[in-house]
């Protein structure tokens, strides 16, 4: 059984004379613009909404309340729209923009739970509607994906997206999932599944825009997942044509938070602890019974049916495991296995001004895992990403991460406790211990296997296996209207 508790705080506040600094150092003979975003049904504000001029790159998001502000705007006669994911689309025409004029709008937005009009952005260089697009797309955002992601960030998809489908095929701490998506040559596993393995290969991961390496074991492993805004899937030949030759096995494109969701002058930050038990729950009964010759007193025998040590026992004619044990028999599961808690905290900062949006994030983590002697793996995790808009036709943006983890590796198969018999002691303890391991490292003098505690202790304490993943994007974009 597994227990999970977690703490939440978030914090959010809008500086006045950050935001009538901004104003005064507006252009003169500019218009502005102000208004709210609304359910045509209830009436309520709707956050999140994105309000755009047509025909111009400005635009504005809105916030909490569902208000929204654009401090700087040409004067004149202009179309504006309002889109959210989930309802229709509004446009007022022919609202008249005058300088140094604050201008009042009111959007009343109609409920569409169908989603056929949501936007992609990761597929082309535009964004555009899914209706329009001519290429199968799923985006799963935020507010569809799970209220506390556990592991692999790509394993949020799983039953979020029509034709992904989704195996995690190891409990290790720091393992990946097994990604198939519905295309032509759609391969498996994380690590690409071109590795020697014959498998075809995986779907190419993007990450704002930065391409992964398709064979990294760790590609999604090493992104926090409260960090991500929305993940985009793209199958079928339009991945290939798209992105080339890597994507034909389809794309998983990544968008994480960049503080566009905030109301204008806000500043948010945001703590989460969380902190769960695992635990090892079901397992293959071991036989209680033994197929070696033995006396009614439950002596050992040897084949002249003498009275011999364990090592030297036999096996009966017919090698039938029909006898029950008459020595203690042991849980070799039970005392491999055992109950740890992992932990993992996230701060994050974010903010939302006229001309600039930023987000940054720290994350670090812990899982044991739960085999005894094992750390499992530690992660660390840093997200930087900031906007810029220092006019209307300019614009850049900067992406960085850089995450670092230890890991202690999986030297414990679970097939290997069944080399030795139920009457083994994994936990005998050695009276003369070795480099401090308390047990007998060789503790079944039959079929010689070392004990997997002292496999899990000397690689706890021996092996460490760093990885160190990075990555920077810059974008410059002009453009005249």
């Amino acid at each position: 059984m597994a227990a999970v508790g977690m703490f939440s705080v978030s914090l959010a506040f809008a500086p006045s004379a950050f935001a009538q600094t901004t104003e005064a150092s507006q252009p003169s003979r500019r218009a502005r613009i102000t208004g709210v975003v609304l359910d045509a049904a209830t009436g309520k504000p709707l956050a999140t909404a994105n309000v755009f001029i047509v025909g111009t790159p400005i635009t504005a998001t809105t916030g909490p309340d569902g208000k929204f502000v654009i401090a700087s705007a040409p004067p004149g006669t202009f179309v504006l729209e309002a889109k959210r994911l989930g309802y229709g689309a509004q446009r007022l025409e022919n609202i008249q923009l005058k300088a140094d004029v604050i201008t009042t709008l009111e959007f009343k937005l109609t409920d569409r739970p169908m989603m056929l009009d949501q936007v992609t952005v990761a597929a082309t260089v535009d964004a555009q509607s899914a209706t329009k697009s001519t290429f199968a797309t799923t985006v799963v955002t935020a507010e569809n994906m799970p209220v506390s992601p556990q592991g692999s960030a790509a394993g949020m998809l799983s039953g979020k997206a029509a034709g992904v489908n989704i195996t995690r095929a190891s409990g290790r701490p720091g393992s990946g999932v097994n990604i198939l998506l519905r295309s032509p040559i759609g391969g498996f596993d994380q690590s690409g599944g071109a590795a020697g393995n014959g498998s075809p290969p995986g779907p190419l991961f993007i990450v704002d825009g930065v391409y992964l390496n398709s064979t990294q074991q760790t590609t999604t492993q090493d992104l926090e997942s409260m960090d991500i805004a929305s993940i985009e899937v793209i199958k079928g030949a339009a991945a290939a044509a798209l992105y080339g030759a890597r994507a034909a096995a389809g794309v998983i494109a990544i968008t994480t938070n960049r503080g566009k969701g905030l109301a204008l002058g806000t500043t948010q930050f945001s703590i989460r602890n969380e902190t769960g038990g695992d635990q090892f729950l079901t397992q293959l009964s071991k036989n209680q019974h033994h197929q070696y010759l033995q006396d009614a007193q439950g002596n050992w025998l040897n084949a002249a049916g003498a009275i011999v040590p364990r090592p030297q026992r036999v096996v009966k004619p017919l090698g039938i495991m029909d006898a029950p044990y008459t020595s203690p028999t042991y849980d070799n599961v039970k005392q491999i296995y055992e109950l740890n808690y992992s932990n993992s905290q996230t701060a994050s900062v974010s903010g939302s001004f006229p001309a600039s949006n930023y987000f940054v994030s720290y994350t670090r983590k812990n899982t044991p895992g739960v085999i005894k002697y094992n750390e499992g793996i530690k992660n660390q995790s840093i997200k930087v990403n900031v906007d810029s808009r220092p006019g209307e036709k300019v614009s850049f943006g900067v992406s960085a991460s850089h995450s670092r983890a230890v890991d202690d590796g999986d030297p414990v198969s679970y097939s290997a406790l069944y080399n030795f018999d139920t009457d083994v002691n994994l936990l005998a303890v050695d009276p003369n211990p070795k480099i401090g391991f308390p047990y007998i490292i060789i503790p079944d003098s039959i079929n010689l296997s070392t004990n997997p505690l002292y496999s899990s202790y000397i690689y706890d304490n021996v092996t460490r296996v760093p990885i160190s993943t990075s990555m920077v994007r810059i974008v410059r974009s002009s453009g005249c209207h």
